[in-house]
């Protein structure tokens, strides 16, 4: 089986056929594939798997079998035994409609900063910060820029300044743990106009679970997580390990879902 070829096919049907790069089903298919061709580059590089990644990748390949049956009427095997992509993807690539939430120049590369909004807990301030410095590198690359709320100037309206910025914002990182799932304002105003953006593709929403709470049964526990497995940050046994996994799976999306400098 050439699970890669597999992983293509896939992606190419999704891409043609789904709501548009920025839906549940397709994000949930884009942190599926990392995860296996994170587990093949494994055993590549004979490094043995543990149990929980063997279970962990029967996991996976029952979802996308799962979900190319959806999409296609044929398991995830039989798509990694046929080529359904064209012999150039050019055609394909020329066809798909530009995001429209990123400015594009004419050569067709991003050329403004992708903003991306930091929803989180005050109590949660010293992960938030964290979390900015391990993607600073992305932020001195000009592939992105960062907005929290600490950043209001004085006597500016902070509710306005807030809505606004959660407007604008390409990307918006939800911080989560108990502290945020209990702030009222985040939960029935910023997590509401997150989701309706999200579903209308205006912006990508994506959780970063900061520690153990039941954000499964939030609006958020349809979307795909990071870091891996959705393992809260606080319970790896090396925080700068889980921080480093988040840093790459947001610049794994931005380098598929924008024309970016990365």
């Amino acid at each position: 089986m050439d699970t890669e070829l597999g992983l293509k096919n896939l992606e190419y049907i999704l891409k043609r056929h789904a709501e548009g790069d920025t839906s549940s089903e397709y994000l949930d298919f884009m942190g599926w594939s990392r995860e296996l061709r994170e587990s093949l580059e494994k055993e590549r590089r004979f490094v043995g798997l543990d149990q929980n990644d063997q279970v962990r990748r029967q996991f996976i390949l029952r979802q996308l079998d799962s979900l190319a049956l959806s999409r296609t009427g044929k398991s995830f095997f039989d798509l990694s035994r046929e080529q359904l992509l064209p012999h150039s993807n050019q055609e394909f690539v020329e066809r798909r409609p530009s995001r429209t939430p990123v400015s594009q120049a004419d050569n067709g590369m991003q050329s403004e900063s992708i903003e991306v909004f930091f929803s989180y807990s005050h109590l949660d301030g010293d992960l938030r910060n964290d979390l900015e410095k391990h993607l600073s590198i992305l932020q001195r690359q000009g592939v992105i820029k960062g907005w929290y709320d600490r950043q209001i100037r004085a006597s500016r309206e902070w509710q306005g300044e807030i809505d606004s910025h959660l407007q604008s914002a390409q990307i918006i990182l939800f911080l989560v743990s108990a502290n945020l799932l209990a702030s009222d304002y985040v939960y029935d105003v910023e997590l509401k106009k997150a989701m309706e953006r999200h579903k209308n593709g205006e912006a990508l929403v994506i959780p970063i679970i900061l520690s153990p709470c039941d954000w499964q049964e939030s609006s958020l526990g349809k979307l795909q997580a990071l870091p891996r497995y959705a393992q809260p940050i606080t319970t790896w046994q090396n925080r700068d390990e889980a921080f480093l996994d988040v840093v790459k799976g947001i610049r794994a999306i931005i380098t598929e879902q924008f024309s970016s400098k990365t």
